[in-house]
């Protein structure tokens, strides 16, 4: 099936994904492809980015506490390679991390209590 029009047009390819059953996936709130085709799901769930080779085969899961308020995902490359961008609204952070989910940088929330509550 195909879906989109003009340049934007996608084969929808059902059951595509290969889930391993000890593998729970939650709300997706980004999704990013590598320079090697492997697939980045970023959810609220246990399994908070989840990487799936190009054909749909599951490699690995990890999370750093961002089963609850994951809410973006964007991979960026760069001179040193591809490294992903995520954001949290729980944690709340921003974080640049490996593509194996080395955290490279971590952005706090800035000291303004009067816009920025914590929970």
């Amino acid at each position: 099936m195909t879906l989109g029009s003009g340049s934007h047009t996608y084969e929808l390819v059902p059951d595509w994904i290969k889930v391993p059953d000890n593998i729970k996936l939650g709300f997706m709130h980004g999704l990013a492809v590598d320079s090697q085709n492997r697939v980045y799901i970023f959810m609220q769930s246990v399994n908070a980015i989840c990487v799936f080779d190009e054909n749909g085969q599951f490699i690995k899961t990890w999370n750093h506490g961002y089963e609850k308020g994951a809410h973006g995902l964007t991979l960026v490359k760069e001179p040193a390679g591809d490294f992903l961008w995520l954001a949290d609204y729980l944690i709340p952070q921003v974080c640049k991390t490996t593509l194996d989910g080395e955290i490279i940088l971590s952005l706090p929330l800035p000291p303004l209590p009067d816009i920025y509550p914590l929970p």
